[in-house]
């Protein structure tokens, strides 16, 4: 009934088995998508928002369409989660090619995201509500970055168990010379 025990000390319960357990529980991915829904809506709303301000910039727009694009992106893969999580059936939800698109538009709107981010970031002087949008675009952004680090992980552990002699070796199946 105990924990897993921690290496070198037999039968000691182990806090990052805990750990492990609670991160894997059911409804995480969910709240993972609606956290970056809820970011991504904010901070693409928010900017809008600025419209009639005269402080429209083009770092402020690139922002709030990324914003909106990973806001729209995000709908369709929080429904996703929703349909997984309640055991309902949507058209390709477990097709190999739509896992390949969910792992590319991740690592893509990632990149967007932290781009835009740091596009406003660079701005001298912004109102509130353009701040506030960029704080939520940083959110959005640390948010999106997780599902990559998910998906990352367990091929870094496959790549390091390779006879190669570097990861990234493994990771491209390029033998020694």
């Amino acid at each position: 009934a105990g924990g897993a025990a921690l290496p070198g000390g037999e039968g000691t319960p182990s806090k990052v088995a805990a750990v492990v357990e609670q991160v894997r529980a059911p409804a995480l991915p969910v709240a993972l998508r609606a956290a970056i829904w809820l970011c991504s809506l904010i901070s693409w709303a928010v900017m809008a928002s600025t419209l009639g301000d005269g402080g429209r910039t083009n770092a402020g727009t690139f922002q709030m369409v990324c914003g909106l694009v990973v806001w729209l992106l995000s709908c369709l893969w929080l429904s996703a989660e929703i349909a997984t999580h309640l055991e309902a059936t949507l058209p390709l939800v477990g097709n190999p090619t739509m896992a390949k698109i969910e792992v590319y538009s991740d690592a893509v709107l990632s990149y967007l995201s932290f781009g835009a981010a740091c596009a406003v970031a660079a701005l001298p002087q912004t109102s509130s509500k353009v701040t506030a949008s960029n704080v939520f675009m940083w959110f959005t952004w640390l948010m999106q970055t997780l599902p990559m680090l998910a998906f990352l992980f367990p091929a870094l552990n496959v790549a390091a168990d390779t006879p190669q002699a570097t990861v990234l070796r493994a990771a491209l199946g390029t033998q020694r010379a």
